[in-house]
C-alpha cells in the first residue's frame, strides 16, 4: 500500500506523536516548512509540509538546507 500524505510516519504509526520541542512550524516564501532554530535568525530545514509537489523539488528548502527568515 502506498500512502501520499505530508504527515511524518510517527504521526501516522503512532499515537503518541509530537512535534519536537526543539522544532517549529514557520512560513518561509508561502510554504510551511518545519526548521530547527540555529543563530543569527539561520534556521534548518527539518520538513516540509506542503501538498504541491513542485515545493519538494526546490533546493532552497530541501531538508537539511540552511535558510535566513525576516
Amino acid at each position: 500500500m502506498i500512502l501520499y500524505t505530508i504527515m511524518s510516519e510517527e504521526f501516522i504509526y503512532n499515537n503518541d506523536y509530537k512535534q519536537n520541542e526543539s522544532t517549529k512550524i514557520v512560513g518561509f516564501n508561502n510554504k510551511k516548512l518545519e526548521v530547527v532554530e540555529l543563530e543569527g535568525g539561520l534556521c534548518k530545514v527539518v520538513r516540509i509540509m506542503s501538498t504541491i509537489p513542485s515545493d519538494y523539488i526546490d533546493p532552497q528548502i530541501q531538508p537539511g538546507e540552511i535558510i535566513k527568515l525576516n
